[in-house]
């Protein structure tokens, strides 16, 4: 019996997506010891499950679009590069979220219910949504010139997105940096009642939800100034990161 390592996330546009960019090519050059996710990977990550059994994979996909379906889709706006724990000893790189905090949180909320359902802990913690961007190596010191760079990018416009679906996500470490897989599409109030209008391709859908789909390989001809070295799952360490910025 196999486990997949998943998460569950919402995907961003292509605005704060080229924000990301920008913002990770200004903090690159002056920058040594970071980590930058490739920005073709960004998300805003709302619940991390671990590693699941294969068998569950599609209760998982069930009770997130049960979570979604009767929740109002939502815009929120992006702004202000920070870091855990802290500006001055950073670990984790983030793009912080200005507008739409608090119809992310509640999001989060329903599908910690609805996966709660079905046997999956709820986070102790309170959820603070942000979007990671890079990460500090081990034993890296960032030097004061980038430590500048940061706290000069702390009122930085990341743009703005919509919540109109949720992405069940499997990662999968591989050798060139980690590899998304999309589990399941979850559509939010809106986007879902459009879909049930449409009695054609409503099977189809459905039949995506649950199967694997297209994967979305890090490919880093793109950004070959940031380095490919990235042999951890940003998904599975950010939450100690996370813990130690409280």
């Amino acid at each position: 019996m196999s486990r997949i390592r998943t998460f569950v996330a919402v995907e961003l546009s292509p605005d704060v997506i080229g924000r990301c960019k920008d913002a990770i090519k200004r903090m690159n050059k002056v920058a040594s010891d970071v980590r930058w996710v490739d920005p073709k990977s960004i998300h805003l990550t709302l619940k991390f499950l671990g590693d699941v059994q294969d068998r569950e994979i599609h209760e998982v996909c069930k009770a997130v679009a049960a979570a979604t379906k009767e929740f109002d889709g939502f815009d929120f706006a992006c702004g202000g590069i920070g870091a855990f724990p802290s500006l001055a000893k950073p670990r984790t790189i983030w793009l912080g979220i200005r507008e739409g905090s608090e119809q992310l949180a509640l999001l989060t909320d329903r599908i910690e219910e609805e996966l709660h359902g079905i046997g999956y802990p709820k986070e102790r913690r309170r959820f603070s949504p942000h979007i990671t961007i890079g990460k500090v190596r081990e034993g890296g010191l960032p030097d004061e010139a980038f430590l500048a760079t940061l706290e000069s990018l702390a009122e930085f416009d990341g743009g703005e997105s919509d919540a109109s679906e949720v992405t069940v996500f499997s990662s999968e470490l591989l050798r060139e940096g980690p590899l998304y897989t999309v589990l399941s599409h979850a559509p939010l109030k809106e986007a879902w009642r459009k879909k049930q209008e449409e009695p054609d391709e409503e099977e189809d859908e459905e039949d995506e939800e649950v199967a694997p789909s297209d994967k979305v390989k890090i490919d880093w001809s793109s950004f070959d100034e940031i380095d490919e070295d990235d042999d951890e799952d940003e998904e599975g360490d950010e939450d100690a990161e996370e813990e130690e910025g409280k």
